[in-house]
């Protein structure tokens, strides 16, 4: 049969074993949690920050539609001063040659 104080000791050295073991998986739980909670706020930030782009670009396209309209009125109204520059030419042009007629 066993020595009751070799076996008392040897289940004290497990308990302390136990123990070392239980804080060591304490802290790898607390670890588990706050890489967790800081994965959630990653994925929160990833979140904005996609809307925020996405709404970007939704303002550019915006903008761009907005210039090339601006373009478009642009190119008309040139177009419109040269067909008028070319009206008063003509009327400039006809009343030169009826003073020097």
């Amino acid at each position: 049969m066993a020595n009751p104080d070799a076996t008392f000791s040897m289940l004290e050295a497990m308990s302390a074993r136990l123990e070392i073991v239980t804080r060591s998986l304490e802290r790898t739980a607390e670890a588990v949690e706050a890489n967790s909670a800081q994965v959630a706020s990653l994925s929160e930030s990833i979140t904005r920050l996609e809307i925020q782009i996405e709404n970007g670009f939704g303002r550019i396209e915006n903008l761009i539609q907005q210039q090339l309209e601006l373009s478009r009125q642009q190119h008309e109204t040139a177009q419109m001063q040269g067909r008028h520059i070319e009206r008063l030419m003509g009327v400039v042009e006809t009343l030169i040659q009826s003073r020097a007629a």
